[in-house]
């Protein structure tokens, strides 16, 4: 099969295509601003990860403070201060530090992910296959999940492939023009290492490098090393500024914790887990489209591995994922920034010259997804139809399971009727099925974070039992916490809602009793088991929040 001359041009469209193609990035930009933005504010920050950069950005906030991370009044420097700056300024203009506006920033940044990676497309390919790579990162379950929830990683994978379309940009141009391009790449690298730190001039970094290196273009792989500085220039100034508040000791330290410990021992956690980690996640947070990367990648090394653009996608996806793979600390949304040339690489394979085996593959890969979806949407809608029949699961409160009716009846139709259409353009093998398919998810996800995730709120959110706490204690007073252990990591859930209260962390059992016999009227939070151990002490109320089990302890009168 000859190669294309262009990596991921793709057949012509016709007129109404052709003018749905061309107008891609709005129109996908607007897709995800109205199906993200409106229920955003519907449900609390759910513990672990959205109260760890929640804290922070109250407490800030509560001080006036840009510069230093806090959590329970102490430095927190587990993340740079790009997440906080993006929902802090939210709170601002929205008038506080809010579940809304903390996750305003976060859809902003998947929208430029997805302008970014449409941009890209239309350089190296045309279009239509623009278009396509959009729906596909717009499709992406993981991030959706991103999208919808206060974490740092969409800032951190949006500045790296800003930079990069960026890079790109000033790389066929000679003189003043490029080198300012590609400085304009860099400093959005800069940005990413205020997001995630020296692994957002890192991984960008090994990516140009690889692929200046296969490409043999000598003259732009040394250029890196001075343009790396623009991106030192970006991000210096946040942790000189830092050293001199905190102390150049501790931020060092802090450096060292978060990115070669991380990498090589493990002591902040999230290790333990084995070398085909990554490649046992990226199937469903990826679905459906990691099905379509393995022939991707197949053909491209087979017909397309002499193109210098095909060459950056490959390596842009393989190597931040071998990177993460050698690494001892591994978690899923460490992947998020190969996700816009996974999207890439799909696109240019599913809209590209195709024979024998990858057509069978196309087809029969859209004719499951297709299936799969109308097998969920139809069990889903049964689900609804006999819900008061149905037993409620153990761990779910009844009212909870009650609220969760309307969801099964809605997300069921809408996946029977979306499933259906890209049924029949699947069986008909027509490429149009995986926009079908793509639209019918990211709905569905849409209909989840309107009626599930609020349904669920009502068990896993701390605010209704901090408001407790705090209309029962004295103002400025603080909180007891006996947790020992791992468990005490729960405490920016509660930090979020004891309206600028601290914690007080106690480690024994007679820590404890004197503790609340210093002063009347103190409370401990602690779970059933360790409160039985304190003496002289009375449980006060009892909550279930998730599957924690949490009891308030106080002196006995």
């Amino acid at each position: 099969m000859p190669a294309p001359s262009d990596p991921v041009a793709g057949p012509a469209a016709g007129p109404a295509g052709a003018l749905i193609a061309r107008f891609a990035i709005p129109l996908l930009v607007l897709a995800v601003g109205a199906l993200f933005i409106p229920p955003l504010g519907l449900r609390d920050w759910w513990y672990p990860d959205e109260p760890d950069v929640a804290l922070p950005v109250i407490e800030m906030a509560a001080r006036g403070d840009w510069l230093v991370p806090t959590h329970n009044g102490q430095a927190w420097l587990d993340y740079p201060p790009l997440a906080y700056w993006g929902a802090r300024l939210a709170g601002v203009l929205l008038g506080g530090v809010t579940p809304f506006a903390t996750r305003l920033p976060m859809v902003l940044f998947f929208a430029v992910l997805v302008a970014v990676t449409v941009a890209i497309a239309r350089r190296l390919g045309d279009a239509r296959t623009a278009l396509y790579a959009g729906l596909c990162l717009l499709a992406m379950p993981l991030l959706w999940f991103q999208a919808g929830n206060l974490q740092v990683d969409l800032g951190f994978a949006a500045a790296i492939a800003g930079g990069i379309a960026l890079y790109l940009a000033g790389d066929r141009r000679s003189g003043a023009s490029g080198w300012a391009w590609r400085a304009a790449g860099f400093a959005a690298f800069g940005l990413a290492m205020l997001g995630k730190g020296p692994l957002g001039l890192l991984l960008p970094g090994l990516i140009l490098t690889l692929w200046h290196l296969w490409n043999r273009e000598w003259r732009r792989l040394v250029q890196l090393a001075p343009l790396a500085l623009v991106a030192l220039a970006v991000a210096l100034p946040w942790y000189l500024l830092l050293c001199e508040r905190l102390g150049s000791e501790t931020v060092l330290r802090e450096l060292y914790l978060q990115n070669l410990d991380r990498f090589g021992q493990t002591q902040r956690g999230h290790g333990g887990k084995g070398v085909l980690y990554h490649l046992t996640r990226l199937p469903a947070d990826a679905a459906p489209w990691f099905a379509l990367l393995v022939p991707a990648l197949v053909s491209g090394f087979r017909h397309r591995r002499d193109q210098r653009s095909w060459r950056l996608l490959a390596v842009w996806c393989l190597a931040p994922l071998l990177f993460f793979t050698l690494a001892s600390t591994k978690r899923n949304v460490y992947l998020v920034p190969i996700y816009p040339a996974i999207a890439l690489l799909v696109a240019g394979w599913l809209l590209g010259d195709r024979a024998g085996w990858e057509e069978r593959w196309r087809t029969w890969a859209g004719r499951i997804c297709a299936g799969g979806l109308v097998l969920a949407g139809a069990a889903a809608l049964a689900a609804g139809l006999a819900w008061p029949r149905l037993p409620v699961p153990g761990p779910v409160a009844a009212e909870t399971f009650t609220a969760l009716r309307p969801a099964a009846l809605v997300l069921g139709t809408l996946l029977l009727a979306g499933g259906g259409i890209a049924l029949h353009q699947a069986w008909r093998a027509r490429v149009q099925a995986w926009a079908a398919i793509a639209l019918t998810m990211v709905v569905a996800w849409s209909g989840v974070m309107w009626l599930v995730l609020p349904a669920i709120d009502r068990q896993r959110s701390y605010q209704p039992a901090a408001a407790w706490l705090d209309a029962r204690l004295a103002p400025d007073a603080a909180v007891g916490f006996f947790v020992p252990g791992r468990e005490s990591s729960k405490r920016p859930a509660w930090l979020c809602h004891l309206g600028g209260r601290r914690l007080v962390f106690l480690r024994q059992p007679t820590e404890v009793t004197a503790w609340l016999e210093t002063a009347p009227g103190r409370l401990v939070l602690s779970d059933e088991y360790r409160a039985t151990l304190v003496e002289r002490s009375t449980i006060v109320q009892r909550w279930q929040i998730s599957s924690d089990r949490w009891v308030v302890v106080a002196s006995q009168p």
